[in-house]
C-alpha cells in the first residue's frame, strides 16, 4: 500500500475526533506497519507517537493472542469488520486487556484495517444512575503508585532519564544546577540527591531566594556579628553554617541580588566566607545545589546574573521535566494527592470517571504538579461520594 494514504490528509476537525477519540484508535496497511495512532492510544500505552508510526503492529500485541497478520488481515478483509478481546502491551511490556473491534476499509484506493480498542482494564463498569449508561471509571486502588527509594512517583521512561542523573550525581560533591517550570518538583530531586548522598545524615538546608528581602539577603547565608548593621542585636548563623557537612539548597538561585554573586562564587570555589561585620574567615564543607525557573543563560545577556557563577552551579545540570512531556504519570500522581487529601480531609473517594480522567490527561498543566494538586484537594473538598468531583475544573476547561 502507498504510503499516500495518511489520516493527516484529513480536514483538521477529522483529525481532531480521532484523536481525541475515547478509545484508541490504530490503523494497519498490509505488511502490518502502523500508519496510525491517536493521541489515547500513545499515552494510555506510555509511547512515543514516533515510537509507534512505521513499526509493525503485532509488536504491541500479547504474543499468547497474536496470530499472524497475513491471518488477521485475510479474516477481517473477507468478514468486513470483526469484535474480540485480546491484550496490547504498554511501553514498559505491561499488558493491557482490550476490547477490539477490527475494520476493513478501503480509502483513494489503498487498503487499511482500522482497528478500536477500548481497554478492560483499571475499570469499574459498575451501573450507572437509573436511566443513565454506565461510565468507564478509573478505580483508584487499581493504580500501582511506583516509588522510587526517595518518593518520587514516576513511570514515565523520559522521567527515568532524569531520576538516572540524580542516582550518578548524588554520591558526588558535584554542585548541581536543577532548571525546570514552577511547580515541576525540583525541591523534590534536591532532596533525593541529599538523601542518596553520603551526606544523607547532615543537614538539608533551604533557601528560597524569592522570598528573603534583598537588603536582608547577605545576612540570611551568610550571617551576621553583633553591631553589623541597625537591628542586628546579636550574632546570627547563616544557612551556610547550618549546612555545614551537609547540603544547601539555594531555590530560584536567580533571584539572588547581583552584589551577593561574587560572595556566593567565593564559597563555591573556596569554600570559605565571613559573616556580615566580622573579619574572621569561614571554612565550610557545604554540597551546594541551585534550582530555578529562570531563564539564566537570558539573564546573562541582560547583566543580571554572572556568567562565571553560572558556569560554576551549572557542572552537573538536569533538567526537569514539565507534566505535560510525563502525562502517563497524571493518574499515579492524581491517586497519590486523592489519597493524601482523603486521609487528611477525612474523605473516601476512590474512583475517577474516564471522561473525567481523559480531561484531565488532555490539559496541559501550566502550574505543573503543583497546579494539579490544588485541582484534587479543590474536588476533594467537593466530592461527598465515592467518586471524585472535578465539576469546577471541568467548567474552567468549556470557558
Amino acid at each position: 500500500m502507498e504510503k499516500s494514504m495518511s489520516v493527516y490528509q484529513f480536514p483538521s476537525l477529522a483529525r481532531f475526533a480521532l484523536h481525541n477519540a475515547v478509545e484508541m484508535i490504530v490503523w494497519a496497511q498490509a505488511d502490518g506497519t502502523i500508519i496510525y495512532a491517536n493521541a489515547t492510544c500513545w499515552e494510555r500505552l506510555g509511547y512515543k507517537e514516533e515510537e509507534l508510526l512505521d513499526q509493525p503492529l503485532n509488536g504491541i500485541l500479547a504474543h499468547s493472542d497474536q496470530e499472524s497478520w497475513s491471518e488477521r488481515w485475510t479474516r477481517v478483509k473477507s468478514d468486513g469488520q470483526r469484535e474480540l478481546q485480546y491484550s496490547v502491551k504498554t511501553a514498559d511490556d505491561q499488558l493491557v486487556p482490550v476490547k477490539a473491534r477490527e475494520f476493513f476499509l478501503t480509502l483513494d484506493g489503498n487498503d487499511a484495517v482500522c482497528l478500536f480498542w477500548q481497554s478492560t482494564a483499571k475499570t469499574d463498569a459498575g451501573a450507572g444512575k437509573a436511566g443513565q449508561p454506565n461510565q468507564e471509571r478509573f478505580n483508584l486502588e487499581e493504580i500501582n503508585l511506583q516509588q522510587n527509594s526517595s518518593g518520587i512517583i514516576s513511570k514515565n521512561r523520559k522521567y527515568r532519564k532524569v531520576l538516572k542523573q540524580v542516582e550518578q550525581v548524588a554520591d558526588t560533591h558535584a554542585t548541581v544546577l536543577i532548571e525546570g517550570e514552577t511547580g515541576t518538583g525540583k525541591e523534590l530531586l534536591a532532596n533525593a540527591i541529599h538523601n542518596l548522598s553520603g551526606r544523607r545524615k547532615s543537614p538539608f538546608v533551604k533557601v528560597n531566594c524569592a522570598a528573603i528581602p534583598e537588603h536582608l539577603a547577605g545576612s540570611e547565608l551568610f550571617g551576621h556579628e553583633k553591631g553589623a548593621f541597625t537591628g542586628a542585636f546579636q550574632r546570627k548563623i547563616g544557612r551556610f553554617e547550618m549546612a555545614d557537612g551537609g547540603t544547601l539548597l539555594l531555590d530560584e538561585v536567580g533571584e539572588l541580588p547581583i552584589h551577593l554573586q561574587p560572595k556566593l562564587l567565593r564559597v563555591l570555589q573556596e569554600g570559605e566566607f565571613e559573616r556580615l561585620g566580622g573579619n574572621k574567615t569561614i571554612k565550610i564543607n557545604v554540597r551546594l545545589i541551585a534550582a530555578t525557573n529562570r531563564d539564566l543563560k537570558k539573564m546573562i545577556s541582560e547583566g543580571d546574573f554572572r556568567e562565571d557563577l553560572y558556569f560554576r552551579l551549572s557542572v552537573f545540570p538536569i533538567y526537569n521535566l514539565p507534566l505535560r512531556e510525563r502525562k502517563d504519570d497524571i493518574p499515579l500522581l492524581a491517586k497519590f494527592f486523592i489519597e493524601k487529601f482523603n486521609q487528611k480531609m477525612g474523605r473516601k473517594v476512590k474512583q475517577i470517571s474516564g471522561e473525567d480522567m481523559k480531561v484531565l490527561m488532555n490539559y496541559n498543566f501550566p502550574g505543573n504538579i503543583r497546579e494539579l494538586e490544588n485541582i484534587i484537594e479543590r474536588a476533594i473538598i467537593l466530592s461527598k461520594g465515592d467518586e471524585l468531583n472535578l465539576r469546577p475544573f471541568l467548567m474552567q476547561q468549556q470557558q
